[in-house]
């Protein structure tokens, strides 16, 4: 230890021995506490006086100068005195009164610059605490009327005096003003001190109790061990301290712990995870008050430091009417909590599946409306292109209006995605096809340009499995997973997109379920972004669970699109991410032997035009029907229009169209599959071509088997009703193109 940190040491005990001089551990609290504060009065006010009377002696005031040196003497002999005698009450007399005395010369005198008053306010604080309320407030009293007394002598007695009358006023007020806070706060404080002296008492009390309960219950400790022994739930005991004193054989097997790891004082406490000490500790008090309290959940640590979830039933170990401890046995719940938390997860995806259908079925009725809105906003600007010069100025705004509808109708596919019944008819697909077509569309360039940071590098199975699907929805799920991965990389970054076959040996847990054992076309998509949280992951396929910029990346069903499309295709997924690392997404998707159809996408709009075929358009709404006979009727056709399959089968009865374009849904009547079913009653040979705002039904199914030869979905394009009718009625591929049927 340094010399400097001695001094230090030996400094700071002499300084507490001077403060604590004349206190003992005999003493109470506030005894020692008016004892220091005489000590603290004692050293500051000797050297304080002791410059005060010098500074009097040169200002040749020689009587407050004696007075000052005198209080010094005193107060000197009261320190020694109470050092001595360990009494603190004659040291608070001679100082009070001499302070008393001190105080009233100043008063006279006037003191220092005319302050000598001022030091008479603290005189009620010190008294108060001193002596208590009663004495203190008699010695208060008696200053005051001496300084009353003093203030009413005439000037011509008092030739020096220096206080005019209204002084005397605000003296007065102002000193029993203080007289009486210190009363309050002297009252407040002995009103608290006894209280807290009353509780000790009473925690006293209490450990006197508890401690007075020595002596353990004894009993046939072999017959109980054996018995113990035989059981398959721990049994324990425990002294009133929490040391365990017994513990059966089948809770060492369960704990970990060996016979003589308890021999020294082992305490009941550590064997639990921290969080439950203050619930173990309440209920042992509730033990020990003879409370029924049941099985308590906790949970226990091993020797190896892993713990388990318990039940624990205690009891109070009584002997002669006296609590001794507690015992009670100890029921491992672990597989019963692994049960739960299956439970709790098949709830929430019951949760989760009820509220995608009730979101769904609210999007679909909502997607149907649109579709039925955007049939104007995606088939008439194809008329008025039709009817405009080339270089008209008007052809820009309506190119325009048409793509804005094709946007819109593409977010009602994804709405009718999340309601379940936007899955168009699959065809044999390759899944490096359409990586490669997205990563040159128009939307693929739009992204990367607001991200010019990022790199996009891909890897693809050079012989990649083909699948059966929708080139759709597959392009969406693409889309919104690069959307993501880039979105996710705010300082730019790589996203890695790749392909490969992987044949599963066994079943692999994947996010929902298991993956069964099979070949699989994967997709995997990564990226070095922030990666996501373990609550969103849960949530990130929830619809309009989106933290994407808005505006950019559209309106939150994106992954929503992307779970519809991999449970419509029968597959499944895992995803991995870890924070400031980056995500990974792979796809699993089942693999098909059948082979790819090569398609010529050629369109020429003069190989469409009809040659006045009666064509009868069935639709409940108005709109609808409009758009429809202006297209057809544009191709050259032959156009009736009505409003219900009532008519409809009317209109059969009397006439034979070449084509029916009828509509699945229309409310009220009859819908699409009853009126077909009608009509092929009425003529066997009527022919139909179904359309719906909705993708292909059950009901729409059934109409095809029927016998109807097609299905298009809304809105209407030129191409895509014009095509269908045209093939329908050539009955053959004669417009030099193949197209296949499309379905939702």
């Amino acid at each position: 230890m340094s010399a400097q940190k001695k001094i230090k040491e030996r400094l700071t005990q002499l300084i507490k021995n001077i403060y604590t001089s004349g206190a003992c551990d005999q003493l109470d609290l506030e005894t020692i506490q008016k004892i220091v504060l005489l000590n603290i009065m004692f050293t500051i006010g000797v050297p304080m006086l002791i410059v005060f009377g010098v500074t009097a002696f040169l200002r040749n005031n020689i009587n407050l100068g004696v007075i000052e040196n005198i209080s010094v003497v005193v107060i000197i002999f009261a320190f020694f005195h109470m050092r001595k005698t360990k009494n603190y009450i004659l040291a608070g007399y001679i100082s009070s009164i001499f302070m008393m005395m001190l105080f009233l010369t100043l008063f006279i005198t006037g003191g220092i610059e005319n302050s000598g008053h001022l030091w008479s306010f603290s005189l009620p604080l010190f008294l108060l605490f001193i002596f208590g309320i009663k004495k203190g407030s008699i010695f208060t009293l008696l200053f005051l009327l001496i300084v009353f007394f003093i203030l009413l002598i005439p000037t011509s007695v008092l030739s020096h005096k220096i206080y005019h009358f209204d002084f005397l006023i605000r003296y007065i007020g102002t000193f029993i003003l203080i007289t009486i806070t210190a009363l309050f706060f002297e009252y407040i404080r002995t009103r608290t001190n006894k209280t807290i002296e009353e509780k000790n008492l009473e925690l006293e009390k209490t450990v006197r109790e508890l401690q007075s309960i020595g002596k353990i219950l004894q009993e046939s400790e072999k017959r109980f061990r054996e018995l113990s022994d035989l059981l398959p739930q721990p049994v324990y005991e425990a002294d009133l301290r929490g040391n365990i004193t017994f513990l059966s054989r089948s809770g060492y097997e369960l704990s970990g712990y060996a016979e003589d790891d308890f021999k020294d004082s082992f305490k009941s406490i550590s064997m639990f995870v921290p969080k439950d000490h203050k619930r173990l500790i309440q209920n042992t008090k509730k033990i020990f008050k003879r409370k029924k309290i049941g099985g308590i959940e906790y949970r226990i640590k091993r020797k190896d430091g892993s713990s388990f979830p318990v039940i624990i039933h205690s009891a109070p170990i009584i002997k002669d009417g006296r609590i001794y401890g507690t015992r009670g046995t100890i029921i491992d719940i672990t597989k019963l909590k692994q049960a739960e938390e299956e439970k709790k997860k098949l709830e929430e995806k019951l949760l989760l599946s009820e509220k995608m259908e009730a979101v769904g079925q609210l999007a679909g009725g909502v997607a149907h409306d649109l579709n039925n809105i955007l049939s104007a906003i995606v088939g008439y600007p194809d008329l008025l292109l039709m009817n405009l010069r080339k270089n008209s100025s008007l052809r820009q705004p309506i190119e325009t209006i048409k793509a804005s509808g094709q946007k819109a109708a593409a977010i009602v596919q994804d709405l009718l995605t999340l309601a379940r019944r936007g899955v168009p008819g699959k065809e044999v697909v390759n899944l490096n096809s359409i990586i490669k077509d997205y990563l040159k569309s128009p939307e693929f360039e739009k992204l990367i340009s607001y991200h010019p940071g990022i790199n996009i590098r891909t890897n693809l199975e050079t012989r990649l499995f083909n699948l059966k699907g929708s080139p759709i929805h597959l392009t969406k799920t693409i889309m919104n997973l690069v959307s993501n991965a880039v979105e996710s990389m705010s300082e730019g970054g790589t996203v890695h997109i790749s392909t490969l076959n992987r044949f599963l040996d066994n079943p692999l847990r994947a996010y929902d379920g298991i993956l069964a054992k099979g070949k699989y076309v994967v997709l995997k998509i990564s990226d070095q972004g922030i990666g996501i949280t373990g609550r969103s992951i849960k949530k990130i396929f929830e619809p309009f669970y989106t933290k994407k910029a808005m505006g950019r990346s559209g309106t939150g069903l994106g992954m929503t699109v992307v779970w519809g499309t991999v449970i419509d295709h029968h597959g499944n997924l895992i995803i991995n991410s870890s924070r400031n690392k980056g995500t990974t997404f792979e796809l699993y998707f089942p693999f098909t032997k059948e082979k790819r159809i090569v398609k010529k996408t050629e369109f020429k709009l003069k190989n469409l035009m009809g040659n006045g075929e009666i064509i009868l358009v069935v639709d409940d709404e108005n709109d609808q029907r409009k758009i429809a006979f202006s297209l057809l009727n544009k191709l050259g056709y032959t156009v009736h229009t009505l409003a219900s399959g009532e008519e409809a089968i009317n209109y059969i009865k009397r006439n034979s169209p070449d084509l029916v374009v009828l509509d699945m849904i229309m409310n009220p009547g009859m819908d699409g599959l009853d009126t077909f079913r009608k009509m092929k009653e009425i003529k066997p040979e009527i022919n139909a071509i179904i359309t719906s705002g909705y993708s292909e039904t059950k009901r729409v199914k059934e109409a095809l088997k029927t016998g109807a030869s097609q299905y298009i979905k809304k809105p209407y394009t030129l191409q895509s009703i014009g095509i269908a009718v045209r093939l329908e009625l050539e009955k053959k591929n004669s417009l030099g193109f193949y197209t296949r049927q499309q379905k939702k």
